[in-house]
């Protein structure tokens, strides 16, 4: 899993203000009170925030990868499983996201004599997964790995242009290394932000053996933005 990065989040400084208990960010003027005399029905006081989005001109960008959790299952002695989505709750530190998102960006537009329309691309890409090898966290491989699969059945998503690209079904077999199809965008599709969610039972489910031991297992999934579309790939 050496691919993966480990994101970090930012420590948020506060301080006690005053007699009240309350807590506040380091460069929050609040809490603040409507009146410096107690029990005050007059005064009003007011608090500002943030709201932020960044624009992005000729880029194509992997921008979100959903982490899957399929729960807890009990051990199957007579044949294979096939567990539903619970959640997105990752084991690891990884780029995936807890809420299902899977986002690309593409700001690219390619011109020959006059400019390309910003709501057209002429320049497609593709979206690939592979699943790795699923393993017990404490380093145990898994047996019979090509039992062992992740069905990516979402159907639907949205895109900023109005022009979603095509999207797959794929079936990630575990251990197998190869690239399967989850989206690819053609002439006309797959410009600006494009998103899909999987974070519903219908969405994904998970295929595991029979006879499993006890454990927690875990199998890295490596999803790849291509900006020219491989045809190979299945």
């Amino acid at each position: 899993m050496s691919y993966k990065s480990i994101l970090a989040s930012a420590a948020v400084l506060a301080a006690v203000v005053g007699t009240t208990g309350v807590v506040a960010n380091a460069d929050s003027t609040l809490p603040a009170a409507t009146s410096t005399t107690k029990n005050d029905a007059n005064g009003s006081v007011s608090g500002n925030s943030d709201a932020t989005v960044k624009v992005e001109e000729g880029f194509l960008t992997l921008d979100a990868v959903p982490d899957m959790n399929f729960g807890l299952t009990a051990q199957s002695k007579t044949a294979n499983k096939n567990l539903p989505l619970i959640n997105n709750q990752g084991l690891i530190s990884d780029d995936g996201n807890d809420s299902g998102l899977l986002k690309v960006t593409d700001s690219r537009t390619a011109t020959s004599g006059a400019a390309v329309s910003t709501t057209t691309t002429t320049m497609p890409w593709q979206l690939t997964a592979t699943l790795g090898d699923f393993a017990n966290v404490d380093g145990t491989a898994v047996a019979n790995l090509s039992d062992w699969a992740i069905n990516l059945k979402q159907t639907s998503g949205e895109n900023t242009s109005g022009k979603m690209p095509s999207l797959y079904q794929p079936k990630l077999v575990s251990g197998d290394n190869t690239q399967h199809r989850v989206m690819q965008s053609a002439q006309g599709t797959g410009y600006g932000s494009t998103s899909v969610y999987y974070n519903k039972a219908n969405t994904a489910s998970l295929d595991m053996g029979a006879n499993v031991p006890a454990g927690q297992y875990d199998a890295p999934i490596t999803w790849t933005l291509n900006a020219t579309p491989n045809a190979s790939v299945n």
